[in-house]
């Protein structure tokens, strides 16, 4: 986050509870990118975003429709999702993996001297996210979860946490391949009156 970013994050936090925000600038409140946002709005999203309010007459369609955050909603939701300890913040932000689309979006980490990942920028609270900021002790690096999995960490846990969430989604998409290999072996093997032959990927 730049100076610029900064600034804004602190003149956001400063205005009333009633006040509508964009996604732009919902996401620097909450500190997400605003296409991490969008995709909260989706139904079926495992996580569950902000709540929101969105223009325009019942019932039309159209993806136009201007998306608004009411700044006290972003305030409860952040709250609501408070966590008291790193384990408990890395498996939950490890639930926003549900596709390799998930795995592949570049997020910020932390990295000390030594150019060790030390957890993610996101899980950071508030107090130690500024000391490290104006630190020239640390960076932040934008990664994506497979790549920060493969680097070095300061600590194991948080790694293992974010590991196991990669994990996760990789078995689920490497069974859907394979379930969807043996149906079609199956349906060609009857439609020819054969045995389908099984091959291992």
């Amino acid at each position: 986050m730049n100076i610029a970013e900064l600034q804004a994050l602190d003149l956001i936090s400063r205005l009333p509870d009633n006040v509508p925000l964009t996604v732009e600038e919902a996401a620097i409140f909450v500190r997400l990118s605003p296409s991490t946002l969008n995709k909260m709005r989706m139904p079926g999203h495992p996580t569950g975003g902000p709540v929101y309010s969105q223009g325009g007459k019942r019932g039309a369609g159209g993806a136009n429709q201007k998306v608004l955050y009411l700044k006290g909603d972003l305030v409860a939701w952040l709250q609501a999702n408070r966590v008291s300890d790193t384990l408990a913040a890395a498996v939950r932000k490890g639930q926003m993996f549900a596709t390799l689309a998930d795995v592949a979006e570049e997020r910020p980490y932390w990295t000390n001297e030594a150019g060790l990942i030390a957890g993610s920028v996101w899980e950071t609270s508030e107090d130690v996210f500024f000391a490290r900021l104006l630190s020239p002790l640390w960076g932040v690096e934008w990664l994506s979860a497979s790549d920060a999995c493969v680097r070095s960490w300061s600590g194991v846990i948080a790694k293992r946490a974010l590991a196991g969430a990669v994990e996760r989604v990789l078995s689920d998409v490497l069974g859907g391949i394979r379930g969807s290999l043996e149906r079609d072996e199956m349906e060609t093997a009857a439609l020819e009156g054969k045995e389908p032959v099984r091959e291992k990927i």
